[in-house]
């Protein structure tokens, strides 16, 4: 099969039955050791080694790499799965997308020192983390910190994202009137709301229980857009349900409701109706920036001249 997008989409293989699988460790750190680079979530990145690639933007992860993860195994091959490229939807290429980027965290994670709180929190509540794999983004982001409060050593894994977040709305309150003014041009489509402040990211956080307060430099680098689906009943007062990140030329990179929950398929047949809209609109975006550079570097080597 072949992929026309430049995004990655993974295939997960038909797992075996429960019944014929054999106990797996928690985590074979032999097979699955270090982090995985930036770029290998990029049109023309190397492949990560424990992936078979078949086509430029197409790697198959297959359950035999996938069982070098021991418990977590079953519940990724559950919780993100991909039938076929060649009949792949744009949720299932996010879906895919997903499945990597949590492999790759949970490699990262599990790659850390022993006495790191990202990595004690993973192994002391390994069945939290399995019902919970698309909040692996912030347990990545915490695994990032050199050092953390003492305060987030040793508490249940809810109690340390809910002090991470904190800690980021703490540190978004001193910009929340700052605009992304690169967003201007782009109109919503009701109920999708584009979120177009720092203050927009971190109500929007506070309301759905996410990480959305820590995307402000990233939509601010122009590195993203987070899209926000408001209620629209006359009772729901337009706060939002569920939340979407797109990248360019990458699609939705996730989709989440409340508590970082799976999308309705009601949900994600609405953010992907407006996927091709961003698409089309940030190339243009992209496009013009680009004569506006060469425009301002033209008249530069005119008045040299």
């Amino acid at each position: 099969g072949k992929s026309t997008t430049n995004v990655v989409v993974v295939v997960v293989e038909q797992p075996p039955s429960s019944s014929s699988q054999r106990p797996r460790p928690f985590f074979d750190a032999e097979a699955f050791y270090g982090t995985l680079p930036t770029r290998a979530f990029r049109p023309g990145g190397r492949p990560p080694p424990w992936t078979t690639s078949l086509h430029p933007w197409l790697w198959i992860v297959a359950p035999a790499e996938l069982a070098a993860f021991g418990s977590f195994a079953d519940a990724l091959e559950a919780h993100y799965y991909v039938r076929s490229p060649e009949t792949a939807t744009p949720g299932d290429i996010g879906e895919a997308t997903a499945l990597l980027k949590a492999v790759g965290r949970l490699a990262k994670v599990l790659a850390l020192p022993d006495d790191h709180v990202a990595k004690r929190s993973l192994i002391k509540h390994a069945a939290w983390w399995r019902e919970h794999l698309d909040e692996l983004d912030e347990l990545d982001a915490i695994a990032g910190r050199k050092r953390v409060p003492a305060a987030w050593v040793g508490v249940p894994p809810w109690a340390l994202l809910r002090a991470f977040r904190a800690s980021h709305r703490k540190i978004a309150a001193k910009t929340l009137d700052r605009r992304f003014a690169w967003l201007d041009a782009l109109h919503d489509e009701p109920p999708l709301r584009v979120l177009r402040t720092v203050g927009d990211c971190v109500d929007c956080g506070r309301i759905l229980h996410n990480c959305a307060a820590m995307y402000g430099t990233v939509v601010a680098r122009e590195d993203c857009i987070l899209v926000a689906l408001d209620d629209p009943r006359p009772d729901g007062h337009g706060r939002p349900m569920a939340l979407g990140e797109f990248r360019l030329n990458h699609g939705w990179q996730q989709v989440s409701e409340y508590c970082n929950g799976r999308p309705s398929a009601e949900t994600r047949a609405t953010f992907d109706a407006y996927g091709p809209t961003l698409q089309t609109w940030w190339t243009a975006h992209v496009a013009q920036k680009r004569r506006d550079a060469a425009a301002k570097a033209k008249a530069t080597e005119t008045e040299h001249d």
